[in-house]
């Protein structure tokens, strides 16, 4: 299930949590979140649990995507009750279809050869399904705590199954179809990076892996500790992404001066990259070879269209851009979460700058256009414009002349097939 597809937690604690993270000019924690959000709504009862829930939700870290919630681990492990039997049958109908007629079917128990509690579903010798839930302590807890097998006409499926921990309870799952088709880069709204606790550690181990005299094995062993320190959620501090704010800003719905301050601190993040690539732009007709265009240039890295943001806010209508942008988020959100980091940043800053434009140069009732109109844009602040102006057009041309060469590639590709 999509953040977008969950209409209500979106414009509830999803957004309040968002907004929280993107108005920050620093990475949070964790724990600093949950008590800006119970400072923000001291009836929230934010929780370390339902902070914890949202940001593993928002930087997700499986490419496996949650499907059906089928069964609680716990209530099989434990005593089974008829309910509980009952729940489990009409959840596996309605997840796979099977059309049995499950008033005849009961489930019933037994234990592998492992050790472990197997419940067993049976409709005869050749459409069954078996349920192993696995020790909490076996090496298999890592990746889930139950294993199911489905004989449907004789042929054997293993159906994945996805574990989940909510409060102190283990949920088993099925996996949504939409693993398949969204990447978790599509379902990544925050940056997550390393708190200087987590950098010092890793500082420290790095550190004697380079001083120490150690043999291959405990070089290894120092590694590994470093990569569980690098994904271990209790020393990651989050920003937002631009896949975040566009998110955000569907959500919130009324706080102008919210959305404003979460501008302003997305711009002092974010940092100027330089960009160096050669792209081909055609063909030498005398040689055959490719004729390439060097780009050149710098860039702010995650929001380009934020360049300069207070400068041209101050010849801007009030809250222009949190409108602006709260616009451009609506139009975009029916592809939010199937569009890649790299074209969501092409179009939304497209469409910001030609915006921006209009407003700047279009002719008004004055017959002038406002940047030439010395009146109402004092000459330094006009500069600043153009000098944005310059700086998106490289990037959008930029990246425009990477995809018309793309499409003329292919083009010519088809054209080949075409004429033999």
């Amino acid at each position: 299930m999509t953040l977008l597809g969950r209409k209500k937690g979106l414009t509830n604690s999803t957004v309040r949590l968002l907004g929280i993270i993107g108005e920050s000019k620093v990475p949070l924690s964790a724990n600093e979140i949950r008590k800006r959000m119970i400072k923000y709504d001291p009836s929230s009862n934010s929780d370390w649990r339902f902070v914890y829930e949202k940001l593993e939700n928002l930087t997700p870290t499986s490419d496996m995507i949650p499907g059906k919630r089928l069964f609680c681990y716990d209530d099989f492990v434990e005593n089974t009750h008829n309910d509980v039997n009952k729940r489990l049958i009409q959840k596996l109908e309605a997840e796979y279809k099977l059309g049995w007629k499950w008033d005849k079917i009961q489930p019933y128990f037994e234990t592998s050869p492992r050790g472990n509690k197997v419940v067993k579903i049976r409709k005869d010798d050749r459409n069954f399904i078996e349920i192993e839930l696995l020790s909490v302590n076996t090496e298999k807890h890592q990746s889930g705590l139950a294993k199911m097998i489905f004989v449907l006409n004789g042929s054997k499926f293993e159906p994945p199954l996805i574990t989940e921990r909510k409060n102190t309870r283990s949920y088993v799952r099925s996996m949504s179809s939409e693993t398949y088709v969204k990447s978790v880069g599509l379902r990544t709204y925050l940056f997550p990076t390393l708190s200087k606790e987590g950098e010092d550690i890793v500082s420290k181990k790095r550190n004697q892996i380079q001083s120490l005299d150690l043999s291959y094995d405990e070089e290894q062993v120092i590694r590994h500790e470093i990569e569980e320190i690098k994904n271990n959620r209790h020393y990651w501090e989050y920003s937002l992404n631009l896949r975040g704010l566009l998110i955000y800003l569907t959500g919130e719905s009324t706080d102008n001066n919210r959305i404003e301050k979460t501008l302003e601190s997305l711009s002092e993040r974010d940092k100027y990259v330089r960009i160096n690539e050669s792209v081909v732009i055609g063909i030498n007709k005398d040689n055959g070879e490719d004729l390439h265009r060097v780009w050149s240039y710098q860039i702010k890295e995650d929001f380009p269209f934020l360049s300069h943001y207070n400068e041209l806010k101050k010849s801007l209508p009030e809250r222009f851009s949190a409108k602006l942008l709260k616009n451009i988020a609506l139009e975009l959100q029916d592809h939010i979460e199937d569009t890649s980091n790299e074209d969501l940043k092409y179009e939304v800053t497209s469409r910001y700058y030609k915006a921006l434009t209009d407003y700047f140069w279009l002719v008004g009732i004055s017959f002038t256009p406002l940047i030439l109109d010395r009146n109402r844009v004092y000459p330094e602040t006009r500069d600043m414009i153009i000098k944005y102006q310059l700086e998106i057009l490289t990037y959008l041309i930029h990246r425009k002349q990477k995809e018309v060469f793309r499409l003329e590639s292919e083009r010519k590709h088809y054209l080949r097939y075409y004429r033999s």
